[in-house]
């Protein structure tokens, strides 16, 4: 046997040797989980946002994204959230194209890293067990694995987030490159808030930690709040963004504090709350016993997400110490320089927007316009706050001076629970919390939540061994509630696929144009049928090439009156049904 192995095999007993056996084939299953079928579940409407899927202009919402112009002004007009994953998403579909496996496997890859990342982490925190135990629960988090399979933003902001997390421990512990680690820091940074919106309260938290544990130091400010102000700077851009597209409809969020918080603390909504959460495949006797065990379920993690947190809180002694004060970073003259990049970005912004928005850009540009004196007012704020530093420094002081914070667990504490906290305060004014959005700070609370379970185990064996198989069945109950189906209640691939076969070339297949109604437009292509919007039925009936027509009713749709006044020359013919869709086929009468 080689030296290392030798070594190795020494050095471990056989229960920790299958301990680790054990994770990494919770790590395989979390990967496993992530890339189950994602090349055949029917594509769902957030992802009819990705750029390059070809639609018919007259009928889909949102509009095709064919071009950079297009992806750009598209998300201005019918998004809430900043460009950056659809100009990531615009380049890897030029090369890969637009299959349900190729628009996905970037969030499942995305969704796996952030694993891995989440390990590193609390490594670099000082707490290895429960950074192993922190991967295997997000690796099996329904939550998580649902976003890791959908071709939308949230998988790569909790990537980013985790990464942007792990420099700043890395630039607060001396360790690496300072420059280098820097810049990364700055360009992570402001890929995430270029990316989801919801990685605001996660940067702002970091700059809290920072400034805090800096406070504590009678030393000059250091380089990694520097860095931070520079980002704040260049991250200003994207405040004006979000202003700007303030006005657009969103989806549906919540201003319910209590529940979210309740979810939240639960393992991070291990279980699906709301029906736009739980969308699941076909019914199944497996299916209804979970419907049936989801209340306790619920009970269950609360309970069991609270006392771990309870028992993480009460650990004394204190991990490694995560701050090093070390001098250095971006100087005022960069920040200024900043600064006036920012306000020429904000402006080509503006008139990007003015120019190519139609039919005209929403009154909310003059808001951005106004938020143009924040990069210079951050600038500004940045070197008063240099040259006062030792005032600053000594007022904050006795609010700096805590055991808990000189440590890297303080950090965790507080990106798991200082974010969710800004989101709660900001609802109390405007409904903005939805489960898919704490993706983003779900590897924090997990952490916490791995660090009790690890003390719980470590000093009650049996009651932890109890809660690491009551808490393997909740996990497998999770995957099993969020991953059945991706589309919602319609499943446009079923029902493609149900129709297709029965369509004729002269066939005109009517359709409503609503953004519900958009993923069908994936599987009917415009160049291949006769679609036909149904606000023009009357008009295409009354068309003698008009022959045969498909009326495509999703959801709760039916027929409405002046559809039946209309068909009068037209007969039933027959119909293709699947759950929560519909299409029916009328031929024009024989006048013989």
């Amino acid at each position: 046997m080689p030296p290392v192995a030798t070594r190795w095999a020494a050095s471990k007993t056989p229960l920790r040797r299958l301990a680790i056996i054990g994770l990494g084939l919770v790590f395989v299953l979390g990967a496993y989980a992530r890339l189950y079928d994602i090349g055949e579940k029917s594509i769902s409407h957030p992802e009819m946002y990705v750029p390059n899927i070809r639609m018919p202009e007259a009928l889909s919402e949102p509009r095709q994204r064919l071009t950079l112009t297009q992806v750009l002004t598209g998300t201005f007009s019918s998004d809430t959230h900043p460009p950056g994953y659809y100009i990531l998403m615009y380049g890897w579909t030029k090369v890969f194209g637009t299959g349900l496996f190729a628009i996905r496997f970037p969030s499942v890859l995305l969704g796996i890293a952030s694993i891995a990342l989440l390990i590193w982490l609390g490594h670099l925190a000082g707490e290895r067990r429960a950074a192993w135990v922190a991967g295997a629960l997000l690796a099996l988090n329904g939550l998580h694995v649902r976003w890791s399979q959908i071709a939308r933003m949230y998988s790569l902001a909790c990537f980013l987030g985790l990464l942007a997390t792990v420099l700043l421990l890395l630039l607060a512990q001396g360790r690496g490159p300072r420059r280098l680690l820097g810049a990364l820091y700055v360009l992570v940074i402001l890929a995430g808030l270029g990316t989801n919106v919801y990685f605001w309260p996660l940067f702002l938290t970091h700059m809290v930690w920072s400034f805090l544990s800096a406070a504590r130091e009678k030393a000059p400010l250091p380089a990694v709040c520097r860095v931070q102000i520079l980002a704040l700077i260049l991250g200003s851009f994207f405040l004006a963004s979000a202003a700007y597209q303030s006005g657009n409809t969103v989806a549906i969020l919540s201003k319910d504090v209590l529940l979210h918080a309740r979810q939240y603390v639960a393992f991070c909504h291990l279980f699906p709350v709301f029906d736009l959460e739980r969308e699941p495949g076909a019914a199944s006797q497996l299916q209804g016993i979970l419907d049936a065990l989801l209340p306790a379920a619920r009970v269950i993690t609360v309970l069991l997400g609270v006392a771990l947190l309870i028992v993480a809180a009460r650990i004394r002694e204190a991990s490694p110490a995560a701050w090093t004060g070390l001098p250095g970073g971006p100087s005022t003259r960069g920040w200024l320089g900043a600064a006036l990049l920012t306000i020429v970005a904000i402006q080509g912004f503006i008139l990007v927007a003015l120019r190519y928005v139609k039919p005209q850009p929403p009154p909310t540009w003059k808001l951005s316009q106004a938020l143009i004196v924040l990069p210079p007012l951050i600038a500004v704020s940045g070197v008063v706050c240099e040259r006062y530093w030792a005032k600053i420094s000594e007022w904050m002081r006795p609010h700096a001076q805590r055991n808990w914070l000189a440590s890297s667990r303080s950090v965790i504490w507080l990106l798991a629970l200082f974010p969710f906290g800004i989101l709660a305060a900001f609802a109390l004014l405007k409904p903005i919390l939805i489960a898919r959005g704490l993706v983003v700070f779900a590897p924090y609370l997990l952490l916490l939540l791995a660090l009790g379970l690890v003390r719980l185990a470590s000093t009650q064996r049996l009651v932890g061994g109890a809660i690491v198989v009551v808490l393997l069945a909740l996990h497998a109950g999770s995957l099993l509630l969020y991953t059945p189906a991706l589309s919602g209640e319609v499943d446009f691939g079923q029902f493609s696929r149900a129709l297709i076969p029965e369509l004729q070339p002269d066939d005109t297949i009517v359709l409503r144009k609503n953004w519900a109604v958009t993923p069908i437009l994936y599987y009917l292509k415009a160049d291949q049928h006769r679609l036909v919007e149904f606000a023009k039925l009357e008009k295409t009936l009354r068309d003698p090439a008009t022959q045969r027509v498909w009326l495509v009713l999703l959801y709760r749709d039916d027929l409405t009156e002046s559809a039946k006044s209309a068909l009068t020359e037209f007969g039933p013919v027959k119909t293709v049904e699947t759950k929560r869709a519909r299409a029916l086929c009328y031929a024009r009468k024989s006048r013989g």
